[in-house]
Order: structure tokens, then C-alpha cells, then sequence
């Protein structure tokens, strides 16, 4: 009876045995089936993240081509900033006080110009331009309206800034 009840108890622990074995087999492959899945997932994700992104880019382009923007790489930014600047220098004998320096995603650069306005409307058609410039931008930082017994004239402190897609520090 002995020998019959330790094999009786053996019999026992290799069914558990077995069991345990086929719970542990199975949690295996379930893990095997959900790490699957979960990279699975992650792809679609990518791709979905990566398609949604282009969607955007290319809502945003849509959109600044219907404003008229001008959306440069750094190096169409860096002609048209010194073509502007050249072509301003020489029309208002401006001096460059900071030379051009790339800062983040824009070229910038300041200028100083003595302007001697024939009429009131000359001065309004400057301020005009600079203020509604696209490309560059102006940002005007100083005005100084000066008047001797010879001449009025008006001393003008600017930034220009010609901004450029990329190249963010």
C-alpha cells in the first residue's frame, strides 16, 4: 500500500508539474503574442504620427502659399538678406553698425541711416516699406528727428531680420 500511495503521490506531482508547466508555456506565448502586438501597435503609431505630421506640413505649406509668405532654407535666406541689404545701404547710404550674424533661424544684422525727406510723403512712403516688409523684416529701434539752421533730417537706428525654415538652436 505503501508503494501504491508514493506512486499515487507521484502520479500527483506530475500533474501539477504538468500543469504548471502548461500555465507557464501559455503565459509564454502570451507574452510572446502581447510584446508582438505591442510593436505592432507602435508601428502603426510611427506611421500614423509620420503621416498626421506630413498632413500638417503640408496644411501649413497650403496655408503660407495662400498668404504669400516667403518660407526660405538657410542659404535662399542668406542671398535674399544680403541682396536686400546691399540694395538698402545703397539706396538710403545706410552704414552697417552689427554685421550679419545667424542667430537661431534668422540672419540679422543693424543698420544706421541719416534720411532727408523731400516731403512729408517720402518719409510716410519709408516708414511704410519697413513696417510692412515680408522679407526682410525691419524692426525700426531708434528715431532721432533733428533739426539745424541748414537741414531737417531724421537719424534711424533698424534691425533687419530675414528669417529661414530650420537651423533652430
Amino acid at each position: 500500500m505503501k508503494i501504491l500511495s508514493s506512486y499515487g503521490l507521484f502520479l500527483l506531482l506530475t500533474a501539477a508539474c504538468a500543469v504548471t508547466a502548461g500555465i507557464g508555456l501559455t503565459a509564454f506565448r502570451l507574452n510572446t503574442s502581447a510584446d508582438r502586438a505591442l510593436a505592432d501597435i507602435s508601428t502603426r503609431a510611427a506611421v500614423l504620427n509620420a503621416a498626421e505630421t506630413e498632413e500638417k506640413i503640408a496644411v501649413l505649406n497650403k496655408t503660407a502659399e495662400n498668404a504669400d509668405l516667403f518660407i526660405f532654407s538657410e542659404s535662399d535666406a542668406r542671398k535674399w538678406f544680403l541682396d536686400a541689404l546691399d540694395t538698402f545701404l545703397k539706396k538710403y547710404d545706410a552704414k552697417v553698425i552689427s554685421p550679419m550674424q545667424k542667430t537661431g533661424s534668422a540672419f540679422r544684422s543693424r543698420v544706421s541711416f541719416r534720411f532727408t525727406p523731400k516731403t512729408p510723403g517720402e518719409l510716410a512712403t519709408l516708414l511704410e516699406y519697413m513696417e510692412n516688409s515680408a522679407a526682410p523684416v525691419f524692426i525700426i529701434e531708434s528715431t532721432a528727428f533733428i533739426s539745424t539752421d541748414r537741414e531737417k533730417y531724421i537719424n534711424v537706428t533698424a534691425e533687419i531680420i530675414q528669417p529661414f525654415y530650420g537651423g533652430g538652436e
